[in-house]
């Protein structure tokens, strides 16, 4: 699989500083020869022009966090977020990072103007934050929801990597350089 560098380079240059990354409202990192299987919004597949067709369809869709195109018959196949990334010459897929202002525990961002919403969390498809563990908050979790609740729950967690194969929530009292894991959705929190 092959990454867009630039987008690795910046994550990990945010992460480093401790500042938030100065996305674009929406942006999409492209991966090559790559496909996501399930995870399918039914309803937004169809036939598109292109790559950026495609992009520009899942961009449209608050529900869409990636997509992939089909180079074969031009498919394209929005999908709720892009886990257990498969190499397929015959695909490219892309992971849609959105600059919202929060995070709802549900998938969908958050309204800082309503109250009782948790503190916002970016989430980062096919990324590792390995080291700096709150080791008595790690164990297994439901789904990345859960994860970012039992995260959110303790004070020293800034960030979390939840485990797609195994379902281990792993905690985060500091951030390290972010690494490409396509068995691995992380978080951080806006605290």
């Amino acid at each position: 699989m092959r990454t867009n560098r630039g987008w690795w380079v910046a994550l990990t240059i945010s992460v480093l500083c401790g500042q938030a990354l100065a996305w674009q409202p929406a942006q999409v990192t492209r991966y090559d020869e790559t496909d996501f299987p399930g995870n399918d919004l039914g309803d937004r597949v169809g036939r598109a022009r292109s790559f950026d067709d495609c992009a520009q369809r899942c961009l449209a869709d608050d529900r869409c966090g990636a997509f992939t195109f089909n180079l074969n018959n031009r498919n394209c196949i929005p999908k709720t977020s892009g886990e257990a990334a498969q190499r397929n010459g015959r695909a490219v897929s892309g992971v849609v990072t959105r600059d919202e202002p929060g995070y709802d525990g549900g998938g969908r961002p958050g309204r800082p103007d309503r109250p009782g919403r948790p503190p916002p969390v970016r989430r980062y498809e096919a990324t590792d934050f390995p080291g700096n563990d709150l080791d008595d908050l790690v164990g297994r979790a439901r789904s990345f929801d859960d994860c970012a609740r039992r995260c959110m729950a303790d004070g020293r967690c800034i960030a979390f990597t939840y485990n797609l194969n195994n379902r281990n929530c792993v905690p985060k009292h500091t951030l390290g350089a972010a690494e490409r894991n396509g068995r691995a959705v992380s978080g951080v929190l806006g605290r």
